[in-house]
């Protein structure tokens, strides 16, 4: 009897414990719209930007968007809230207002080298943070319908 008991008290362990580390990373793919972008603890002027993630496979994603004059793309690893991009990303160079080409070049050089990722929800709307922690900066986006 002691001995089924063990043998039940371990499976029953075992299985929930399966249950409970499982560890689910989020999926980031999707269509995202600029909803504010902060450097140093300022709101910068938004210009129409965008980014959309497509997951690859894993935690690979590749991404392309508009930065306000120029598109651009790239890939990615997302793990466990950090990103890291490639060395692939690029743009169009196209030249724009210089308001717009301001924001564009802020954008891009957080996003670049960004280093943090999350998702969270507020307002019933999915929010995608895009950080870099070496710039001060935060790009958040909201996923689009």
């Amino acid at each position: 009897r002691k001995f089924l008991l063990l043998i039940s008290t371990t499976f029953l362990f075992f299985s929930c414990r399966s249950t409970i580390t499982k560890n689910t990373q989020p999926d980031f793919s999707g269509n995202w719209q600029t909803h504010s972008f902060i450097i140093e603890n300022v709101y910068q002027q938004i210009a129409i930007s965008e980014i959309s993630f497509e997951k690859i496979k894993g935690t690979a994603y590749s991404f392309f968007g508009n930065s306000g004059v120029n598109t651009f793309f790239g890939d990615a690893i997302i793990k466990n809230n950090t990103i890291q991009v490639s060395s692939n990303m690029g743009s169009t160079k196209m030249a724009g207002p210089a308001e717009a080409m301001e924001f564009e070049d802020n954008f891009l050089a957080c996003l670049s080298t960004a280093d943090k990722i999350e998702l969270t929800e507020e307002n019933n709307n999915e929010i995608l943070s895009i950080k870099n922690t070496a710039l001060n900066s935060e790009i958040r986006f909201v996923k689009e319908p």
